[in-house]
């Protein structure tokens, strides 16, 4: 068993890991690096705010009341002043969301028009206007990310490591993110991605078998995965084989307005009004700059609660189609 998942490590980037065995128990000796791991993940999550170390449920909250205390974190948005950034973009007639009132005097008699786009814009989408908080790294990079959707689920994401930069252990302290001591315990193990991370769990007594639930395939990826039982709860390490694509750029038509091609005239007693309508023609693609695609393998070594299945954190590392490698740790 032991050989066999010595080759399967070695496998794993191809995906060709077929994992054998009956036990989903890890043996004692592999006891204590498991937990050891798990209750990193654990400590990873969320942000220190004021001296207080805060989970991703209680940043949730703290959203949710706009609380003073998150305003002090770089990157906090405020709820008012990003859905005030979209009604600006909701009646500017170059934006995204194509609305526009046009009105004036045609010889003398005024027109009016509103201009919808064919999914104007509803209040369905400012019930999902919440807060968020955005960390940039010392460099501009994406460091860490917490939203709030519309039904008060809280996700947070924090980039640990990049193949660009290396880790962002000293960006994270500074900024108070937790996931640093996740970043702190991969640097001491010589640990870049999640793979480093199941290898590390293996080579020190943890017991993986296969599981059935992480496996499957379709026609842009392929995915196994194997499963560890310790303390109550399940390590899966799963790898993805899938095809990725990537450009620098799209070719379009259109994306404009004919202004006036259609007047309408009605006339109510002895006066008249006329309505100038004004045509949109849809932006259409027509090629793309420098496209490309190639097959990347994607690893993930994620904590759920045994009983419940709750998932509670984990650990990821991407493959862009150019070769880039980010590994960051998300809470659900």
């Amino acid at each position: 068993m032991k050989k066999f998942l010595s080759k399967v490590l070695t496998l794993a980037l191809v995906c060709a890991m077929v994992v054998t065995g009956t036990s989903i128990t890890s043996e004692a000796k592999g006891a204590t690096p498991a937990k050891t791991f798990i209750n990193t993940v654990l400590a990873s999550d969320g942000l220190t705010v004021n001296g207080q170390k805060l989970t991703t449920n209680q940043i949730a909250e703290k959203l949710k009341t706009n609380d003073p205390s998150l305003k002090t974190v770089s990157g906090y948005v405020d709820t008012a002043a990003d859905a005030q950034g979209i009604y600006d973009e909701y009646f500017n007639p170059e934006s995204y969301y194509r609305h526009s009132q046009i009105s004036g005097y045609v010889d003398g008699m005024y027109y009016q028009e509103d201009i919808y786009n064919d999914n104007p814009f509803s209040e369905d989408y400012l019930q999902a206007l919440q807060n968020s908080i955005h960390m940039d790294s010392a460099d501009g990079l994406d460091m860490y990310t917490a939203t709030l959707d519309n039904v008060g689920h809280c996700s947070t994401m924090a980039n640990i490591w990049d193949s660009a930069k290396g880790y962002y252990t000293a960006d994270l302290v500074a900024n108070n993110v937790n996931a640093s001591t996740l970043a702190t315990y991969m640097q001491s193990n010589n640990m870049m991605s999640a793979l480093d991370i199941y290898n590390y769990l293996v080579a020190n007594g943890v017991k993986f078998t296969d599981d059935s639930w992480n496996t499957y395939s379709n026609g842009d990826q392929t995915q196994v995965g194997v499963i560890a039982t310790v303390n109550g709860y399940n390590i899966r390490f799963k790898t993805m084989v899938q095809t990725a694509y990537a450009m620098d750029g799209v070719v379009t038509t259109g994306g404009e307005y004919v202004n006036g091609d259609r007047v309408t005239v009605y006339e109510d007693g002895g006066s008249k009004f006329v309505e100038q309508h004004n045509t949109y023609i849809p932006e259409t693609v027509v090629g793309y700059l420098n496209e490309r695609q190639a097959k990347v393998t994607n690893t993930d070594i994620s904590i759920q609660n045994a009983k419940t299945y709750e998932w509670l954190g984990a650990v990821q590392t991407i493959t862009d189609v150019d070769g880039k490698v980010t590994t960051f740790l998300s809470e659900f």
